[in-house]
Formats: structure tokens, sequence, C-alpha cells
């Protein structure tokens, strides 16, 4: 799904989910095995998340490991996060990223916060 421009794609609003989910699990840490052709993916988690390794595997997929950014990367739309409408966490309905398209595998594991 691309509507290009209004930020309501579906690969952003299932990001926003995802890492609103993980928050409120105490689940801090993602992958994500993305296929290495599916730039906009690869570059909505760059732009979006924090990402804390990156390693191609087999096959031309993509492995990167990901968490949320921090409150203060997230409150400006243009500055890559997802916003939030308060001082709280922001809820996946807050989300103003580009969209993109869907596509890659997401795992969590949980680890301390």
């Amino acid at each position: 799904m691309k509507t290009r421009g209004n930020g309501s794609g579906l690969a952003t609003i299932l990001l926003a989910h995802i890492l609103h989910a993980g928050e409120q699990r105490g689940i801090v840490d993602f992958r994500a095995d993305v296929l290495t052709s599916n730039q906009a993916m690869l570059r909505l988690l760059a732009t979006r998340t924090e990402v804390t390794r990156r390693r191609l595997q087999p096959y031309r997929v993509t492995e990167i490991f990901f968490r949320r950014r921090s409150l203060s990367a997230m409150e400006m739309c243009g500055g890559g996060g997802f916003a939030a409408a308060s001082g709280s966490a922001p809820s996946p309905a807050d989300s103003c990223a580009n969209p993109e398209t869907p596509g890659p595998r997401l795992a969590a594991r949980a680890s301390q916060k």
C-alpha cells in the first residue's frame, strides 16, 4: 500500500503499532529481515528508528536490529520519528512518517530497559 506524501502507508502504521506494543510489554530491541532490494522499507527503518546493527545475509536479505528512537528525536515529524501528541510515549495513531512498502518479517526479543 503506497500513499505517498500523507504519512499513512501500511508499513509506517504497522511499524508504529509494533514499537508501541513492544514498549507496553518491555520489549525495546527488534530485528527485521528485509529484502535488500526493498529500499523503501530499509529507508523507513533507517529514518524512523534507531538502527543498532545491520548485516547482509544470504539470498539478498538485510538483517536490521533496531529500537524506538528517544522521545526527543520523535517529537518532530520532520525529524524522522513518530510524533507524540503529549509528553507521553507516542501511540501508533500519532505516526507521521513517510509511507513505505510493507514486507519485513519482524521479530522482537525482550531486554531490560
